[in-house]
């Protein structure tokens, strides 16, 4: 693969994540999403693309610094602070009016994405930044629909095609066993059952997945939970 890929290590912090998201009821592709994203300090003014609220989980791990300002857009929604906007339509938004673009787990319910990739470039200031994330390893979600999953060299590549450069790419998994059982609670009949048990299950998982990593490094990017990136203006 041409593109450098960041990946998380279970470090402390990031075990310390595990515990007190799942408990929140976090799953492990958000928990470690939300973890990546706490390396990401953003100020400005922020456009949050199909939020619909600014309570969202990564908010509390990004590092928002003074001065800054984070209106969120839904299509489905309305109230303070948020605006609607078709996603697969001309933005009716100004040219170079943002700082920072945020688009968590949107892009695969937009089918029209290069709408979405043309208009963020033209709304963003020069420098400024479209942090995103989109999952791969993933059940079928609509909200409403649900059209892709993405590559790392396709999320390049399209960016790429509307002038965006791309800035950090990180792989969002820990390995094959940690990406089935990511699933799992999909299937459970019980799912109150699952996410009580969460923790003593997922040990098991993530343990093979350190052992498997030091005995090859031949899968260590083959089961991607997500991708989180950030493409600069």
């Amino acid at each position: 693969m041409g593109i450098k890929l960041s990946k998380p290590k279970l470090h402390p912090a990031l075990l310390n994540d595990i515990v007190a998201e799942s408990l929140m009821g976090k799953g492990i592709g958000r928990i470690l999403m939300n973890h990546a994203l706490s390396k990401v300090a953003v100020s400005g003014k922020i456009i949050d693309l199909g939020a619909g609220t600014a309570s969202a989980s990564y908010n509390r791990f990004i590092k928002f610094v003074e001065p800054y300002k984070i209106i969120c857009t839904d299509f489905y929604q309305s109230g303070e602070d948020l605006i609607k906007l078709d996603l697969e339509q001309p933005f009716d938004l100004a040219d170079s009016s943002y700082d920072n673009i945020f688009c968590f787990n949107v892009l695969e319910h937009v089918y029209n994405y290069p709408n979405l990739i043309s208009e963020s470039l033209r709304i963003l200031k020069p420098g400024g930044k479209f942090i995103g994330a989109t999952p791969f390893i993933c059940d079928y979600h609509p909200s409403p629909n649900d059209y892709f999953r993405y590559s790392p060299e396709a999320l390049v590549k399209m960016f790429e095609e509307f002038g965006f450069k791309l800035e950090q790419m990180t792989f969002l998994g820990l390995g094959p066993f940690t990406a089935g059982f990511s699933q799992w609670g999909n299937l459970m009949p019980n799912r109150h059952l699952f996410k009580a048990l969460k923790l003593v299950l997922l040990a098991p998982h993530l343990l093979a997945d350190v052992l498997l990593e030091f005995m090859t490094k031949k899968f260590q990017y083959s089961y991607p939970l997500g991708y989180l990136y950030t493409f600069i203006k």
